[in-house]
This record gives structure tokens, C-alpha cells and sequence, in this order.
């Protein structure tokens, strides 16, 4: 009997879903082979649920929101299918991107997206900053040819030195006259520069006369004379006269250059002692002539004015001079 009852539902079933296609053409109304079973037969339905009719679906490019509700209306019960949108391929902005992945794909770790990174040449300053910023290696440039900055040295030399009386014979001489003589170089030039003449022996200094302009490295010395006068007063022995030269700008107000090493010296001065002098005068060789009168002042004559200087230590060259004080008169 179990067997038989299960032969019928199956064959019921079996003409239920044939009949399908038939109950959707006719505008979803009941099948009447259907309703006609359960009329004569409404035990055999008992105890099951009613079979609801699913329609067909169509294949239809619908609207994503329309084919998740159509879904979601249809087959009630089963669990919601979330529908993932079309992604097409576009050039969106980084951030559109970053958003998108991020609320599409919930639960999977942000996909962060790194800028493209373009080749730049950023200003050479920069890079210097950049590299002493992040390694303190600070970069520094040499002068180049079309810099506005000048090079500049000084050269000084002894020149034409003379010595003249050595008193003691000592090598070291009372009386000397020499040459200074600056070389300065200013590269590229020109510029214009004063001279400066320092004596490290006795801390003396002398400044040149006036400026002059130097370009480039030429050769070129000017010369400043000197003598043991200039050194009157600060030699006091046996000394050795060591000098340095500098260049100035031309307010002389920046030291540009100097050479403590002047070619030729030292010059060596001897103690300057001064001289004592005195003078003697005679008259000599008297000779009278007439006297008209005969009161023995003579209308002629003739004599000698005779001269006697002293010069200790000396030498000295002198000139001697006479007054008549009796007429006012001088030779």
C-alpha cells in the first residue's frame, strides 16, 4: 500500500511540473489538472505545503539594484546575495580608487596606492639643502670661471738696496737707502688696491701715496723708496729690518692679500748715532791797502773768512754760511 501511494504522489509531481510552463502562459492562474486532483483527491495533499509557482527569469541587462531586489522578493527565505557592481576600468583619482576598493570589498586590509612619482630637476639649491637635511653632508661649490669673485695675492721684494757707511765695521750699516717693491695680482681683475708696507722689526707702517689698478697676474712691482732717515729714532743697534707688504681695497677697509716673505731682506741697519757739531770762524790773511785820510781805516783791503765745523761722530756734509753783522750781509 506504502509503495503505491508513493507511485501516485510521484506521478502527480511529475504531471505538476510538466504542466509548468503551461500555468505561466496562462497569466500565472492555477493549472486546472492540478486543481482538478486535489478535488477528487485532497488526502493525498494533506500535511505537505503549498507549492508556490516560481516564475521564469528572463535573462534581462536590468539595473543592479532591480536584479537584487528581484531576487530578494522572489526567493524569500534564502539568505540575501549581495550583488558586486560592475567595476570598469576607468582613470579615476587616487583617492576615488582608495574609497572604492575600501567600501566594495569589506573585510579585506586597505589597499593603499602610492603616486606615481614623476623625474624632476628641482634647482641646484635645493639639492644642496635636501642632502645636508637628511645626511648632513653639506656640498659646497668652487669658484667657477664666470663667478663674480676675484683672487687676489701680493708679492714683496727688496730692490736697489745701497749701503753706505759702516763706522764699526760691524756688517750693519749707519747709512742705507732701498726699495719696496709690491706685486699684487687680482684674478680676474681689475681692481683697484692701495699698498701697505709694515715693518716687523720695528712695528712701523707706511701706506702707498695712492691707489693703483691691477688685473690678472702679471708681473707688475710697484716700487716705494726708503732710507735709514725713515728709521731715525727706532734702530738702536745692530738690527735686521724684516718687512711684510698687503693689499687693500679701495677705501682700505678689507685686507686682500698679504706676503710676510719679502724677496731680499733683511736689510741690515746699524745704530744712527747723532752728531755733535760746532764751528769756528777767522779771519785770514788780512792785507790793507790805502788809508787817503790817514785814520787808519782803510778804504782797500783783502782778507779771508776762514770756516772750522766739527761733526762728532760724523761724517757730516755741511755748507757754511756768513753774516756780516755789521752790514746785515750773508753768503
Amino acid at each position: 500500500m506504502k509503495n503505491v501511494i508513493l507511485f501516485i504522489i510521484s506521478f502527480f509531481l511529475l504531471l505538476a511540473i510538466t504542466s509548468f510552463s503551461q500555468g505561466e502562459k496562462n497569466g500565472g492562474n492555477k493549472n486546472p489538472k492540478i486543481e482538478l486532483i486535489k478535488h477528487f483527491v485532497p488526502d493525498i495533499f494533506k500535511g505537505f505545503p503549498e507549492a508556490k509557482i516560481v516564475p521564469e527569469i528572463k535573462e534581462t541587462k536590468a539595473p543592479k539594484e532591480g536584479i537584487k531586489q528581484g531576487i530578494q522578493s522572489t526567493y524569500n527565505g534564502i539568505p540575501e546575495v549581495k550583488i558586486m557592481p560592475e567595476i570598469k576600468e576607468t582613470k579615476a583619482p587616487k583617492e576615488g580608487i582608495k574609497q572604492g576598493i575600501q567600501s566594495t570589498y569589506n573585510g579585506i586590509p586597505e589597499v593603499k596606492i602610492m603616486p606615481e612619482i614623476k623625474e624632476t630637476k628641482a634647482p641646484k639649491e635645493g639639492i644642496k639643502q635636501s642632502v645636508q637635511d637628511s645626511s648632513n653632508i653639506i656640498i659646497t661649490k668652487k669658484n667657477i670661471s664666470n663667478s663674480n669673485k676675484t683672487t687676489y695675492a701680493v708679492y714683496g721684494i727688496i730692490n736697489s738696496l745701497v749701503y753706505g757707511t759702516d763706522a764699526d765695521n760691524d756688517g750693519y750699516y749707519e747709512t742705507y737707502t732701498f726699495n719696496i717693491g709690491i706685486d699684487a695680482d687680482a684674478s680676474p681683475g681689475p681692481a683697484t688696491v692701495y699698498g701697505k708696507m709694515i715693518c716687523n722689526t720695528t712695528g712701523q707702517t707706511w701706506w702707498s701715496q695712492s691707489s693703483w689698478t691691477v688685473t690678472g697676474t702679471t708681473t707688475d712691482y710697484k716700487y716705494f723708496p726708503f732710507s735709514q732717515s725713515d728709521f731715525s729714532g727706532y734702530v738702536t743697534g745692530n738690527t735686521n729690518l724684516d718687512f711684510t707688504v698687503e693689499i687693500w681695497n679701495s677705501t682700505k677697509t678689507t685686507l686682500l692679500a698679504s706676503d710676510a716673505t719679502v724677496t731680499g731682506e733683511p736689510v741690515k741697519a746699524d745704530y744712527i748715532v747723532n752728531n755733535t757739531y760746532a764751528v769756528y770762524g777767522i779771519i785770514n790773511s788780512l792785507v790793507y791797502g790805502t788809508d787817503a785820510d790817514n785814520d787808519g781805516y782803510y778804504e782797500t783791503y783783502t782778507f779771508n773768512i776762514g770756516i772750522d765745523a766739527d761733526a762728532s761722530p760724523g761724517p757730516a756734509t755741511v755748507y757754511g754760511k756768513m753774516i756780516c753783522n755789521t752790514t746785515g750781509q750773508t753768503w
